[in-house]
């Protein structure tokens, strides 16, 4: 699990986030929310623990703008349910 503290956990979902997108050929800052949620079903599908992944949602959703995208939105709100996989 990520460290517990807000800016420590930030930290992490963003070192995750340039760790996946080093590995897979993705431009960090110039990603779009079709990335975003490619990430953060990866991270969901590797077993990380729900907060890790709604972290890395908030963190590269607010960092890239991807929050006024109402997809964005939506990922939040349903990642987390087993039927949205």
């Amino acid at each position: 699990m990520l460290p517990q503290t807000l800016q420590s956990r930030m930290v992490a979902a963003c070192k995750w986030w340039l760790g996946w997108c080093a590995t897979s050929g993705i431009d960090p800052l110039g990603a779009e929310f079709d990335d975003l949620e490619r990430a953060a079903r990866q991270m969901k599908a590797d077993g990380a623990p729900e907060l890790d992944v709604l972290d890395l949602l908030d963190q590269v959703g607010h960092l890239l703008g991807l929050w006024r995208d109402p997809r964005w939105a939506r990922l939040r709100r349903t990642i987390l349910r087993p039927d949205e996989e």
